[in-house]
């Protein structure tokens, strides 16, 4: 848990990725619909802040590796949740979400829900 301290919490890259493309997707919309623009980009900037206050795990060879080894019928629960499903176990960690129902199913993944303790 975070009691643990933000120094043994770690972030995947697959998981920066995507919170980056919605940050960025977010301007885009802004942009081409004259919405606020420099809201979109004050989030973006808030979001890559937080993020530094997070060690960030690296997706590696061994994780592609673990990851080609599911099956195709877990990577339909999705490839980005399969990526970082396959960089916890690699590394014996657990995977913090509130998605343990999709989690649940893939093979030697262990993951814990801090929003219910």
């Amino acid at each position: 848990m975070l009691s643990a301290g933000v120094s043994r919490v770690f972030v995947s890259a697959v998981t920066v990725e995507e919170i980056l493309r919605g940050a960025l997707a977010a301007i885009r919309s802004a942009q081409s619909a004259r919405g606020d623009v420099p809201r979109a980009y004050r989030a973006f900037v808030d979001i890559f802040e937080d993020l530094h206050t997070f060690n960030i795990l690296s997706f590696e060879d061994r994780d592609e590796a673990a990851y080609g080894k599911l099956s195709a019928t877990t990577k339909r629960l999705g490839s980005n949740d399969c990526r970082i499903a396959a960089t916890a176990i690699t590394r014996d960690y657990a995977v913090v979400t509130r998605n343990t129902s999709d989690f649940s199913l893939i093979p030697g993944a262990r993951c814990e829900d801090w929003t219910q303790q």
